[in-house]
């Protein structure tokens, strides 16, 4: 078992800030949350400068 347990074992979600133009921009991603919702209430939007209501979480799709 790793350091951080078994944390990494979930499916990569993506998180994306959209912007004031109505684009969507990367802003990182995570593998220690089960659901897109359960990511977007754990990590500290507020310390990165970001407006919580203003970033959105996707599974990351998988390129076959």
């Amino acid at each position: 078992m790793s350091t951080y347990g078994n944390k990494r074992d979930y499916p990569k979600i993506d998180f994306y800030h959209r912007r004031p133009n109505g684009t969507n921009h990367y802003c990182g991603s995570t593998t220690w949350s089960r659901t897109c919702r359960e990511a977007l209430a754990r990590f500290p939007w507020k310390k990165r400068g970001f407006e919580p209501g203003s970033v959105s979480a996707y599974f990351t799709k998988v390129k076959s």
